[in-house]
């Protein structure tokens, strides 16, 4: 994303709300912006400050920015009386959803994050949509971990090897069936060392695998959109075994934020 400030100056601080839906700069000259993250549109442009702005800071709820001008002042800005509403964006054709279902799970962050904004910009559309991928989108078979987390301890090396490789494979959403495993597990067996390999590798900061970068490009979008409605869908995803971390904070975001 590029901002366009202008010839009056680069922004002096910055900061994102806490659900990344803002990015709020001050400038010394210009005073205090709110962009849009996903496009670099300038939403706002809030003038109160003698001698432009030095410093910015969104509220834990998102719901207030604070600015320090340099004039030795500080202004407490009402983000939702600021920001201007936008009325949805008109319903996409069907057959172009799948598609975007497909580039939430893209490496190219250019091409998710577009597919992100296009969700996020209708809301009506995209969050029962979102619900009903989420339902169906596979998740770790319960009868499969057990067995996966079994061979681990098998006498062939191959199926060691083939289960260690697909749990890597599965990720965070093996994760919690995994730390499940270790408990009461005696220690310096062949099957401990592995499972602590695994989560060792997620712990590491890997790459997350496509159906990962999904989970967490729908969790985004829900928390763009915002609404009971999205709340509710983010919920039932936050309560999916191995899901991610992130939901549940991004849940617990929204929640604030919310009347």
């Amino acid at each position: 994303m590029r901002l366009r400030l202008d010839a009056r100056g680069s922004a002096a601080g910055a900061a994102f709300s806490p659900d990344g839906r803002l990015l709020a700069t001050a400038t010394p000259l210009v005073g205090v912006r709110l962009w849009d993250p996903l496009d670099g549109r300038q939403l706002a442009r809030l003038d109160g400050h003698r001698g432009g702005a030095m410093m910015v800071a969104f509220s834990p709820d998102g719901k207030f920015l604070a600015s320090a001008g340099y004039d030795g002042t500080t202004v407490v800005w009402d983000v939702a009386a600021v920001v201007p509403r936008t009325a949805a964006a008109a319903p996409l054709p069907a057959d172009a959803l799948p598609g975007l279902w497909d580039d939430l799970a893209d490496a190219d962050a250019v091409r998710a994050y577009r597919a992100v904004a296009a969700l996020a910009a209708r809301p009506g559309q995209a969050t029962p949509w979102l619900g009903e991928r989420l339902k169906a989108a596979p998740g770790p078979d319960a009868d499969r971990l057990p067995k996966l987390l079994a061979d681990l301890d098998a006498d062939d090396f191959e199926t060691r090897q083939r289960a260690t490789a697909e749990l890597e494979r599965l990720g965070r959403r093996a994760a919690p069936a995994l730390r499940a495993a270790l408990e009461g597990r005696p220690s310096g067996g062949e099957a401990e060392r592995r499972i602590r390999h695994v989560l060792g590798k997620l712990q590491g900061g890997d790459t997350p695998d496509p159906e990962q970068l999904r989970q967490l490009r729908v969790v985004e979008t829900l928390e763009r959109i915002g609404t009971p409605e999205a709340a509710r869908v983010l919920e039932s995803l936050a309560a999916r075994p191995g899901a991610a971390p992130e939901a549940k904070s991004a849940l617990e975001r929204l929640k604030r934020r919310l009347p």
